[in-house]
């Protein structure tokens, strides 16, 4: 109660004693938010060492007080590109804490600040994270967020686009057994088409992305030749990757055997798969030369 009858001032004293008897290396964490609440103005040491502190909390599972570091810190950042990818990075932190409607309060403050070079990539950022906001809350916006997104990113990181697209075609045939999207899936998947191509040897995600767009746009059947090198051992990303195929396969192929050469055959919507978007972006960041995998078109 007294604390909060104090004046400003007094309270910003209180705070810059409780920072100078705090030892920083017994509680560097506790050090850093009196030093915040003590700040005048923008400190880029204090946001810094707010930085630091978040990234400590996330190591220990702390999602909650990560974002509050990270959204202090964004506070007492001047310089605007810099105080926008702390907005972000306090968005995604509140998002991973559950905090949905304050990380896309974040978001709004991170797309109004700075101009610039990255200023293109920071909108394409803020618009993938809204999808993917807009996915965790059940919204019918979310797979024409993510494809707005993935249309941002093909100019200024082609791989994240073509991961972004999977996501926006797979969230559109998820939703069209809720609701009539079939127009919505076949323009996901058509603009999947249109999107640059991706490395050789392609990553399992391009090799996903190629096969939902052929499937959704030409209604072909497709066949998948797998080789030996494409999963090796050791790696958990190479062991989600090849569960999800296996997933994959189990429930889009014929009921003959999915083995090497199987046919890929109708498309299905199964709400199981809820943690897909972790598994596409462990795809995503697969090492292509590790990851082996080449689509070849059925007759």
């Amino acid at each position: 109660m007294a604390y909060r009858s104090a004046s400003l001032q007094d309270r910003r004293e209180v705070h810059r004693a409780l920072a100078d008897v705090t030892d920083p290396q017994v509680d560097p964490d506790r050090r850093a938010w009196h030093r915040a609440q003590a700040a005048p103005g923008p400190d880029e040491d204090v946001a810094a060492e707010l930085e630091r502190s978040a990234s400590r909390a996330q190591a220990r599972g702390g999602m909650a007080a990560a974002a509050a570091f990270l959204e202090q810190a964004a506070l007492l950042t001047r310089e605007p590109v810099r105080r926008a990818q702390r907005l972000l990075a306090a968005a995604r932190a509140k998002r991973d804490a559950g905090a949905l409607d304050a990380a896309l309060g974040l978001l709004v403050a991170a797309e109004n600040q700075g101009s610039g070079p990255r200023q293109a990539l920071r909108i394409a950022e803020v618009e993938h994270l809204r999808g993917q906001i807009a996915l965790d809350q059940r919204r019918g916006d979310a797979a024409r967020l993510l494809l707005n997104a993935a249309r941002r990113y093909e100019p200024l990181n082609p791989g994240l686009a073509r991961a972004t697209h999977l996501e926006a075609l797979w969230e559109a045939a998820m939703q069209s057994g809720e609701r009539d999207t079939a127009g919505a899936v076949r323009e996901a998947a058509e603009a999947a088409r249109t999107t640059p191509p991706g490395p050789d040897p392609p990553r399992p995600v391009d090799v996903l992305l190629d096969a939902f767009a052929l499937r959704f746009t030409e209604g072909r059947r497709l066949k998948f030749n797998y080789h030996g090198a494409f999963f090796p051992p050791g790696r958990s990303c190479n062991k989600l990757a090849a569960f999800f195929f296996q997933f994959f396969v189990s429930y889009h192929c014929d009921p003959s055997p999915c083995q090497s050469g199987h046919t890929y055959h109708s498309p299905r919507a199964d709400e199981r798969i809820g943690y897909r978007y972790g598994v596409f972006a462990e795809m995503r960041d697969a090492s292509p030369k590790k990851n082996r995998c080449r689509p070849t078109k059925g007759k």
